[in-house]
């Protein structure tokens, strides 16, 4: 329920960012958090659905969270992401180092077809997260 990652962009001065989540509880305590630190926004949607149901053609970035399923259930909503997508669209997607941080949040082990890894960061001791950056074909 905090979306971190879209008041960071907010404060970057993106124009337009849609929370989406399939748990309408947590939307709503995002949208609290986001209103008490920012105030109004007209840059914030905040969506109720499935990621596997969404539709993500219209998006330029998407960013996957870490708590997204488990590791198996992330490849599928990635492999989601990759197919409605439009073309040349960045997915950023939260994982872990394979050196035991993933106890706590699941890995991103493959880039499933229909996207190219850019890159991954390999974050220091004390950060658990790391991001898997990829690009639709």
């Amino acid at each position: 329920p905090l979306p971190l990652t879209s008041i960071l962009f907010e404060k970057l001065g993106v124009k337009r960012i849609t929370n989406i989540d399939n748990q309408l509880s947590s939307l709503r305590l995002g949208e609290h958090v986001s209103r008490s630190l920012n105030g109004e926004s007209t840059s914030r949607v905040h969506s109720y659905a499935s990621a596997m149901t969404a539709d993500y053609s219209t998006f330029d970035v998407i960013v996957v969270a870490a708590l997204v399923g488990d590791e198996a259930e992330k490849m599928t909503i990635l492999s989601h992401i990759a197919k409605s997508s439009k073309p040349g669209a960045i997915i950023a997607a939260r994982s872990v180092p394979d050196d035991g941080r993933q106890l706590l949040y699941p890995r991103v082990t493959d880039i499933p077809s229909g996207l190219r890894l850019i890159m991954e960061t390999v974050p220091p001791d004390g950060v658990v997260n790391s991001l898997v950056i990829m690009k639709t074909a």
